[in-house]
């Protein structure tokens, strides 16, 4: 195992020392030397102490002879050599508490292990209830994360966004639910979170061996944590990952991860797609996607923020063109080199796939007809997506939303509007022509369109907006027969 100064500075913390290391020290040391050699700590004496070095950084030892000192700083590496051996030893057993409570020995400090859902898969067991701080409590009787430390982590000023698989620092200055500066290291597999690493600083202060040595723990979970994800459809990310590509899913995770939100299944959903524009082109593409994706997460908190190749998802159960973060979006795309997509509404999180599609058909058509356009409405895509849609269902999703709504208003409770609406438009728009073939007063069908019109949103006298009208009418009675509706 290759250590770094700032990690035998670590292991000598209960010693007189006196620390003189950059930041940036590499893990790059095999071993002590008494003498000068590639990538070893060179061990001296100097005057009454003993001194060990590496390039400009040093680690002095008051009162110390150099035989002594030589034999604390060798001892140290056979201790984390060792810690290597037991550490592998739990991984190979997927044992998670024995990988934590080895895990102690180089940190000492509490620790907890999540995986990709936020439930915790084992805690440091020196901690008790009521000995870290009340989030800790929660975790040890609950098992997962609560809403008000979420909130909290959001919060919190002081987060530094990192590359993904990064560490990522937070302190808290209000004390309120999270008082302990922590550390946290991400652990991801092809884009999908599976897990997650915590270092609370109870103990003592959290330096750059520790953020070294997280690294080196999270780099030897990567393999059996992102094997467990796949087997158990693991990840708050995965489940809807697979949403989004029509794959098998866990229903129970599914179900809690909606919990989890206070979403309801066959709720109302959106799906916007933020991408990068030209992205072969942009040589800083993985830094603004996560970028992007941190700031999208921060200003989103109730809404599913996902990482694609090029792009990141944002599944919402509302507009957010109309929420109150809605200028967000403008900004990102005023300023930044991508287009953005907005779809219309599916009736059930079991179909934001479909929605996902249609995002990407607009991307790839808008590319060709509005390559300078950065935000982008299906809306004004659906009619040519209608024409070349892969199948009925697809065709469903893509229809107009207030058709789709008035044609279940109609299997409901026998509602007129979809019937005035579809007269309406064979007849020209004509209100006394389909006065007459609805056998219905003037008046009551001006009060019909005067609804009609509300629920479009839109201007009746728009050609597109009549032909869309049109065809989403049509495929809902394609759906009626075919039982699809």
């Amino acid at each position: 195992m290759k250590l770094s100064m700032w990690m035998i500075a670590n292991r000598l913390s209960s010693l007189d020392i006196e620390v003189n290391i950059r930041e940036s020290s590499p893990a790059v040391l095999l071993s002590a030397r008494r003498a000068y050699a590639t990538n070893c700590v060179y061990v001296y004496e100097s005057g009454d102490d003993c001194f060990c070095a590496y390039g400009k950084d040093s680690i002095r030892i008051r009162d110390t002879k150099l035989a002594e000192g030589f034999e604390i700083v060798q001892d140290v590496f056979d201790f984390y050599n060792n810690w290597e051996d037991q550490l592998h030893e739990a991984i190979a057993e997927g044992d998670y508490h024995g990988i934590i409570n080895t895990a102690w020995l180089v940190f000492n400090n509490p620790m907890v292990l999540f995986n990709g859902n936020s439930q915790v898969l084992a805690l440091t067991e020196k901690y008790p209830l009521g000995s870290v701080d009340s989030e800790w409590d929660y975790l040890l009787t609950y098992g997962n994360s609560s809403i008000n430390a979420i909130m909290e982590m959001m919060r919190s000023s002081d987060r530094h966004m990192t590359l993904e698989g990064g560490v990522n620092r937070f302190s808290y200055y209000t004390g309120e639910e999270l008082p302990l500066a922590s550390m946290a290291y991400s652990i991801f597999n092809k884009g999908l979170l599976c897990g997650q690493v915590v270092v609370l600083a109870k103990e003592r202060q959290l330096n750059h061996g520790d953020y070294q040595l997280l690294k080196f723990l999270a780099d030897a979970l990567q393999n059996l944590m992102s094997s467990d994800s796949a087997e158990n459809g693991g990840g708050n990310k995965k489940v809807f990952y697979y949403l989004l590509h029509h794959m098998d899913y866990d229903e129970k995770q599914l179900d809690l991860q909606l919990q989890y939100r206070s979403w309801v299944k066959q709720g109302r959903y959106f799906v916007t797609v933020v991408s990068l524009k030209n992205r072969d082109q942009i040589t800083y593409a993985d830094y603004l996607l996560n970028v992007v994706y941190n700031l999208l997460q921060s200003r989103y908190p109730k809404c599913e923020i996902m990482k694609q190749d090029d792009s990141v998802v944002i599944i919402s159960a509302y507009d957010i063109r109309q929420g109150s973060g809605s200028g967000v979006i403008s900004e990102i795309a005023a300023s930044n080199p991508v287009r953005i997509v907005f779809t219309g509404f599916c009736r059930g999180i079991e179909d934001i796939g479909y929605l996902y599609e249609l995002a990407e058909y607009v991307l790839d058509y808008s590319a060709k007809t509005a390559p300078e356009e950065k935000l982008l409405d299906f809306y004004d895509y659906a009619v040519d997506y209608l024409l070349e849609a892969p199948s009925l269902k697809h065709s469903v999703i893509a229809s107009i939303p207030a058709v789709r709504k008035m044609w279940q208003r109609r299997q409901e409770n026998g509602d007129e509007l979809l019937r005035t609406l579809e007269v309406f438009l064979n007849n020209e728009c004509s209100v006394s022509k389909t006065a007459s073939e609805l056998f219905t007063h003037r008046n009551t069908v001006l009060y019909r369109l005067n609804k009609i019109r509300s629920m479009l949103d839109r201007d009746l006298e728009d050609s597109y907006l009549r032909n869309y009208c049109r065809m989403s009418i049509r495929v809902m009675e394609l759906a009626s027969l075919r039982g699809l509706e």
